[in-house]
């Protein structure tokens, strides 16, 4: 890759973090990778007025204006179901791009999203899957099912309409373990705070939440390719909402929650990708070289790779690689795997389990 390349990528990356960078010109692989990762209404948003090499707009007019049309789709019968569990005394807590979509952008239409997240209590679970389901959600099977089954502790199988406008991921934990045992449901619901959209009120986390389950989302999904949104709202919580985010509370919870190195990973890769300096409290603005040295070369594959945008996906070797040396600390990586083992013995579906008193030789009812 020419010099001049390498160039206009990295000032496009620092335009997506928020710097002061006037348009330019980026390959269309690039380009086209960059659309199909956040959605071409999105691209098209971040990088206003930027083209192609060839002067070509970069995301078709359009293309982008379908895509504000699917982005409005998904998020306002995300929206729907939302504002009918409050209705129903069912908080709820809207998670990803329902909540970064109405406090970090202007046009709600450009944050690409696909469903809505939503992080219900365990008092209010069963009630809200009813009222969902009696709307006509249910779960959906995965497409191809894992040899290990559903392993994910934090939320269940998603949940769609029959003509799949509706679909709706349901949390019991922001994030998984060992996430949750220092940011449990019930923290995140304490400090949540209002949000403002055109159906009323919903709740979204706190940015100082918000901002480190930016960093663990991104984390677990190995800083691949669904960690470039991850990496762009971050930076848009840090520019909205810095003054009121509490560093020190983050690296706290961080260290308490077994994901510190994988966080600082994720605050190194923000500062490198182009984030403006000014931006980034100093207690989070952690440098490659203060990573323990074993890591330091996956970090710089990690961050080529996204500064790319992923040309080539993750191999299966490079993926166990990752997670070992730098998006997980040991004793996640062994605890994910004896639960991977665990499901090719007996393999879980992800819908919830009816609480009852139970026997070992009481099957799992499940709801």
């Amino acid at each position: 890759m020419v010099d001049s390349v390498r160039a206009s990528i990295r000032a496009a990356w620092a335009a997506l973090l928020g710097g002061d960078v006037g348009p330019g010109a980026v390959p269309a692989e690039w380009a086209g990778r960059l659309a199909a990762l956040l959605t071409p209404a999105m691209a098209d948003h971040l990088l206003s007025g930027w083209t192609l090499l060839d002067g070509a707009p970069m995301v078709p007019a359009a293309a982008a204006r379908q895509s504000r049309l699917l982005n409005r789709l998904a998020r306002t019968g995300g929206l729907g179901w939302a504002r009918r569990a409050a209705e129903a005394g069912l908080p709820v807590v809207c998670l990803k791009g329902m909540g970064a979509a109405y406090t970090l952008y202007d046009d709600a239409d450009c944050r690409g999203m696909s469903d809505c997240d939503l992080l219900v209590g365990a008092a209010e679970r069963d009630r809200l899957l009813a009222l969902l389901r009696a709307g006509g959600l249910d779960f959906v099977p995965p497409r191809a099912r894992s040899r290990w089954g559903f392993v994910h502790d934090s939320s269940f199988l998603p949940l769609a309409s029959a003509d799949g406008v509706s679909q709706i991921d349901l949390h019991q934990q922001a994030d998984a373990w060992p996430v949750h045992r220092a940011l449990p449901a019930q923290a995140v619901f304490a400090a949540a705070r209002p949000a403002a959209t055109p159906a009323g009120t919903i709740l979204v986390p706190a940015p100082t939440h918000a901002l480190l389950l930016c960093a663990t989302h991104a984390a677990r999904d190995l800083f691949g390719p669904p960690a470039v949104t991850k990496l762009i709202d971050a930076s848009r919580l840090l520019a909205r909402f810095g003054q009121t985010i509490d560093a020190a509370e983050l690296v706290r919870l961080a260290a308490a929650g077994g994901v510190a190195r994988p966080v600082a990973a994720f605050f190194a890769l923000l500062a490198d990708l182009g984030l403006p300096a000014a931006l980034l409290p100093a207690s989070l603005a952690a440098r490659p070289d203060a990573l323990p040295a074993w890591c330091r070369g996956e970090y710089r594959r990690a961050r080529a790779q996204l500064a790319l945008l992923y040309p080539h996906p993750l191999s299966t070797l490079a993926s166990i690689r990752r997670e070992a040396l730098l998006t997980a600390q040991p004793s996640t990586v062994l605890a994910r795997y004896r639960l991977r083992l665990h499901g090719l013995l007996r393999p879980q579906t992800g819908r919830p389990v009816a609480p009852t008193a139970r026997t070992a030789l009481t099957p799992r009812k499940e709801l």
